[in-house]
């Protein structure tokens, strides 16, 4: 990663475009101890390219705040996401932000990281989620990632399914390995069960990659399962027996989409509701995260 120069060549990692990036402990330390959500605003409909406001959005980071999370990773930098969220996120007292770029060829995404990045609370990019062989391809999503490491100085990767890291090439690519991991999507739905495939799913890849992992998205919806096995109270178990382990990872996520209608449980993964009312596990005092 970008944010020290190192000396020794037992610390670098080479990414296959060939460039070689120190990983400094510090960052990957501040990022252990900080309490991550992803978030979108519940109140935008990307299919209808409506966007949140500003000031639902601040509502949105101030419930998040009061909940005590500390770090948000978000999925877009086109618009109000990448024009002023980062400084409304920072104002608010979030001490981490992992910008999200949908579309590495958009030259307004790459435009607003690039004019964001000198802030303090911005810690790295992710380039791209579950698009790869589908909306781009390795070559220009490897341009995308070189190009903006270059530009900010700052860590920058990409994320897909957790499936997909067979693929060596993507498993190396990027300055850390930042997967989407959903125990729901491996017929996972009882909470224990879930976290123990999480545990075997992460301690695998570490394993493989050599590096810093985060889990980008894991946890479990609370609602349309036809089985009825989903609900707030297993959401609830499953993220707190799971913050008990060596696991890193992103709460999947903060608000109720309810534009998300291409499966029955997409409307239902978030912490909270869509109108910012708590389910379980986000009115109770969540688990201080240790530093991993």
């Amino acid at each position: 990663m970008l944010l020290t120069s190192c000396s020794s060549n037992e610390n670098k990692t080479a990414t296959p475009t060939g460039t070689v990036t120190p990983k400094p402990a510090t960052w990957e330390q501040k990022v252990s101890s900080m309490r991550w959500i992803a978030y979108s605003p519940p109140a935008a409909n990307p299919n209808k390219k409506i966007e949140a406001s500003i000031e639902a959005i601040g509502d949105d980071l101030a419930v998040l705040h009061r909940a005590g999370f500390t770090g948000l990773v978000t999925y877009s930098s086109s618009g109000k996401m990448g024009h002023d969220f980062p400084t409304l996120a920072q104002s608010v007292g979030f001490q981490g932000l992992i910008m999200g770029i949908w579309d590495p060829t958009n030259q307004e995404e790459m435009a607003n990281a690039n004019a964001n990045a000198k802030l303090p609370i911005v810690l790295g990019f992710c380039i791209g989620n579950e698009g790869l062989h589908k909306r781009y391809e390795l070559p220009v999503l490897s341009t995308a990632i070189e190009n903006l490491r270059k530009a900010t100085g700052k860590p920058v990767t990409t994320t897909e399914e957790i499936d997909d890291y067979s693929d060596k090439a993507l498993l190396q690519l990027g300055d850390w390995v930042f997967p989407n991991a959903h125990p729901y999507f491996h017929n996972q739905l009882d909470p224990d069960l879930a976290v123990r495939w999480t545990r075997v799913a992460y301690d695998d890849i570490v394993r493989r990659a050599g590096r810093f992992v985060m889990f980008k998205e894991v946890g479990l919806p609370t609602a349309g399962d036809t089985g009825k096995r989903l609900s707030e109270e297993n959401q609830q178990r499953y993220y707190q027996e799971l913050a008990k382990t060596n696991t890193r990872f992103v709460y999947f996520e903060a608000f109720d989409q309810p534009w998300k209608t291409h499966l029955p449980v997409e409307p239902h993964w978030g912490l909270f509701r869509s109108d910012r009312t708590p389910k379980l596990l986000a009115a109770s005092p969540l688990k201080k995260p240790s530093n991993r």
